[in-house]
């Protein structure tokens, strides 16, 4: 096993996010803010600028007209919301040119992320969820502790991947084993290092085990469930051999049908494939 305090010691070289979502949590924080400034900040960066209108448009946001500005997309999805949208585009682009090996795809990897931030957003929806604005980013980075392995630990990881699936084990074990800390552990710092609110440290820690001592059970919930569906219709991941049935804590919470699953399947792909062409492709 690795020295884990010298694997922690890598964090500070983990990337920060973009000074576009400083410059929005400062404004956003400020009770004087209106639409106009934080329309502002975001129309400073035109790549940014042009994803977010290109995905406020997409079904998965279900407006019932287009929206032309970036003013508009503020009003019509919010502060809290628009920033999540943001942080969910400057994190794709952050770690577009990370270095994938022999078992860890890069392009996988976030195809595989969008298609459970959309798909978490639309469980939420399903469920009847009021405030479903923290779904879809909250899928995108549940498991992005995995690109600080593959960033800081490029040999090591691909061996300890190999491993999780020759044993048949789960990745996060393999990795506790190899390293003595593993993606979940390191994504929730992730977060805290990217002073993101603490829904998404929740979700990140505890969508596979499901402990919901601190609340946030529909959010944690829906991106569990939503890794599943993602991995089970092939969505950014060719080989789902090693898929463990979802938790039964599941259905308990979401209180889900299999007709009302079967429903939003169509749904997952339409918005998957747009939302890919936005935050991938283009």
């Amino acid at each position: 096993m690795m020295n884990v305090e010298k694997i922690l010691e890598n964090l500070e070289e983990f990337p920060t996010l973009p000074t576009i979502y400083s410059n929005l949590l400062e404004c956003i924080a400020n009770p004087r803010s209106t639409v106009n400034d934080v329309a502002q900040i975001i129309s400073k960066d035109q790549s940014a600028a042009l994803k977010v209108l290109k995905s406020v448009n997409s079904p998965l946001y279900g407006l019932s007209k287009k929206v032309e500005t970036i003013k508009d997309a503020v009003f019509h999805l919010g502060f809290n919301e628009i920033k999540n949208l943001v942080v969910a585009l400057s994190v794709v682009s952050t770690f577009k040119n990370i270095k994938p090996n022999k078992n860890f795809s890069l392009l996988e990897f976030w195809k595989h992320s969008v298609a459970v931030g959309v798909t978490s957003k639309l469980l939420g929806i399903a469920c009847g969820e009021k405030n479903t604005e923290n779904y879809f980013l909250a899928g995108v980075i549940y498991d992005i502790g995995k690109l600080f392995f593959v960033q800081f630990f490029y040999e090591e990881y691909d061996i300890v991947i190999e491993q999780a699936f020759q044993n048949n084990v789960e990745l996060k074990d393999a990795e506790l084993n190899y390293f003595g800390v593993n993606h979940i552990q390191i994504g929730e710092k992730i977060a805290v290092k990217w002073q993101l609110p603490d829904v998404f440290r929740s979700v990140i820690k505890n969508y596979k085990d499901l402990d919901f001592t601190n609340g946030n059970s529909m959010i944690i919930t829906s991106v569990s469930l939503a890794e599943y569906i993602a991995t089970l219709l092939g969505l950014g991941i060719k080989d789902n051999r090693n898929l463990y049935p979802p938790n039964p804590k599941i259905w308990e919470i979401l209180k889900l049908n299999k007709g009302q699953l079967l429903e939003i399947y169509p749904k997952i792909i339409e918005n998957y494939n747009q939302s890919i062409q936005i935050l991938i492709v283009n």
